[in-house]
């Protein structure tokens, strides 16, 4: 009916590292579907799938906690003009938000701020082979723009699970494995940083299920993350639930696309389809390390729900989030003022949150240009034009706030 012809699929025992399940394609014997390519070692564009590494690497530097704020606008960086998958830009969001929501701009923004490691020393330090030179890449490679095969990304989704440490899978698919089954156990990552990651990827809703709805809805949590590829080339699901990892690939191995390969909607059914067979067989329970902090230098509080900061007597909005003590620098107050709507969108210039008594405010809106500075003049709120990024229709300064990321 869509048009797929091959998958592949992996299932891994987390703490043992034994690969339980490989479907290395639908059909062995299918020459029409290459179906004697091994699809769990193949290389492939992974999409959104190292999303959370980078989420991850930017709370061990200390630049954000889950609750930070970060723009979702249109942007650029050098002649790179990143975009989102759905082509439009959310304004303020959380980091949470961002990750869940797999928005590409708030990543490509963390991304483009991750020092020693980036995002390339990371892959290159977690066993990811054959990668050519940082600046082939560029900031290309936070939206998939490298290859990585589906052992390489079990690897580390199951080191998410583990503290962050990284270990070699017992069983190994790859004609040449001497490299991964010599590897030692390697830190990539804290615990603290790992745990919060997967406290986001928790809370995904699994598809066609509410976002707001989630929490809560499942005695076993799944954490999980989908990627597609530029061109529809390739789907992807990856997820952590019980004792289990299992990573599920969709695609053709020709590279020839099909608007139906795209993650969330093909290749996490699929994932969850397998999961909830598993669960339904088998009594399973979260590993002992996700299911509290003991150990871990974290801590809750609470923070304004609008500025992701300390709160204020005039922030009345507040939400409970993790952050890590000593690391955690975006935490400290900012501004001061209430917050109101606009109604505009967030530009580059500015981050379109005014406040009613200095700036700030969340709802992006369709409006732009010479339409809608005459709206808001109409309404008396010139001030919160210029704030709001249209300073140059006016010739005013443009107005700036650092607090978002």
């Amino acid at each position: 009916k869509y048009g797929v012809q091959n998958a592949s699929i992996l299932l891994v025992h987390r703490e043992s590292r034994e690969i339980l399940a490989c479907l290395g394609s639908v059909d062995f014997f299918n020459r029409e579907i290459q179906g004697q390519v091994n699809g769990t070692t193949a290389k492939r564009s992974p999409g959104s799938t190292l999303k959370p590494f980078i989420y991850a690497l930017s709370m061990d530097q200390g630049l954000i906690h889950p609750l930070t704020m970060v723009k979702d606008s249109p942007t650029r960086f050098g002649p790179y003009n990143p975009e989102n998958f759905d082509g439009d830009f959310n304004g303020p969001i959380t980091v949470k938000d961002a990750l869940i929501k797999s928005r590409n701009v708030p990543a490509i923004r963390i991304a483009n701020r991750l020092k020693d490691p980036d995002l390339y020393d990371f892959l290159k330090n977690g066993g990811i082979k054959d990668m050519l030179s940082r600046g082939h890449y560029g900031l290309a490679l936070v939206l998939g723009g490298g290859e990585v095969s589906m052992v390489e990304m079990v690897r580390l989704y199951t080191m998410l699970g583990d503290g962050g440490v990284l270990k070699p899978l017992e069983s190994i698919l790859e004609h040449d494995n001497s490299d991964l089954k010599k590897d030692s156990e390697k830190r990539l990552l804290s615990p603290e940083s790992s745990f919060m990651t997967l406290e986001i990827l928790k809370d995904n809703p699994r598809p066609n299920q509410d976002f707001r709805k989630q929490s809560g809805l499942n005695s076993l949590p799944v954490y999980w993350k989908t990627g597609t590829s530029i061109a529809f080339r390739d789907a992807w699901s990856i997820g952590l639930f019980g004792p289990y990892a299992i990573v599920v690939w969709i695609g053709n191995f020709d590279a020839r696309g099909n608007p139906s390969f795209v993650g969330r909607a093909m290749a996490a059914p699929l994932m969850f389809e397998i999961i909830d067979s598993i669960k339904a067989k088998k009594r399973l329970s979260e590993p002992m390390d996700q299911r509290g902090t003991d150990g871990r230098n974290l801590t809750k509080m609470k923070f304004c729900a609008v500025s992701g900061r300390l709160p204020t007597a005039l922030c009345p909005n507040t939400v409970t989030g993790w952050y890590i003590p000593g690391k955690s620098r975006s935490i400290g107050v900012r501004s001061t003022g209430k917050y109101s709507s606009i109604g505009i969108r967030a530009t580059e210039a500015a981050d379109g949150i005014p406040k009613t008594s200095a700036r700030r405010s969340l709802s992006p809106s369709p409006c732009s240009g010479q339409k809608a500075v005459k709206k808001l003049k109409k309404k008396g709120c010139l001030d919160n034009i210029f704030r709001a990024g249209f300073d140059n229709l006016l010739g005013k300064n443009a107005y700036h706030d650092s607090g978002f990321q």
